[in-house]
């Protein structure tokens, strides 16, 4: 009856397209959730506010935990999302009274690797970590938890580590 597009779930977007432009083909309406930097002729769209939680998550952490030292693992360099949840760190660190420093964001490319490497950078020369490490996506928060622990550092005893998305594994990681 109709088919709904969540675009950020697609690898590539000449592929979502493709599937927007065969349900169009057959009369399917169409229904894209979540952002969407252009809008595509004749579908409807239901975009949520990521913003709003995805900042007061970092508020409490920030005022409720007392971390003043923190620092912010983004996705892709200039890519929206990316950018607006940099925003969102500016932002909460703003409301808090903490000036916002551009050498406390790195970009771990909604992966991994290199969040691997910013927590190794981070913790090089036997330096404790920020007290919060905030990071764009679960799989990130993921990846910052385990290096943490395998650096010897306990999360959230000696740094908390916020994701956000809500994914599934994120369900069998502990901490959660």
């Amino acid at each position: 009856d109709v088919l709904v597009v969540h675009l950020e779930s697609f690898h590539t977007k000449d592929v979502a397209l493709r599937v927007i432009s065969e349900a169009k083909a057959h009369n399917v309406p169409v229904v894209i959730v979540g952002d969407c930097t252009e809008e595509i002729e004749g579908c409807f769209y239901v975009i949520p506010d990521y913003d709003t939680p995805f900042k007061q998550l970092m508020s409490h952490v920030i005022s409720e935990h007392g971390a003043r030292n923190t620092y912010f693992i983004a996705g892709r360099k200039g890519l929206d999302i990316s950018d607006r949840r940099i925003s969102c760190y500016r932002q909460a660190l703003e409301e808090n009274g903490i000036e916002f420093d551009e050498s406390r964001v790195g970009y771990g490319d909604f992966w991994a690797g290199p969040v691997r490497e910013i927590v190794e950078e981070l913790t090089k020369d036997g330096r404790k970590p920020p007290q919060a490490i905030f990071c764009a996506n679960d799989y990130m928060a993921i990846a910052a938890c385990e290096r943490l622990n395998e650096l010897g550092f306990s999360v959230p005893r000696d740094v908390i580590v916020t994701g956000f998305d809500g994914v599934p594994a994120a369900e069998f990681f502990t901490p959660r």
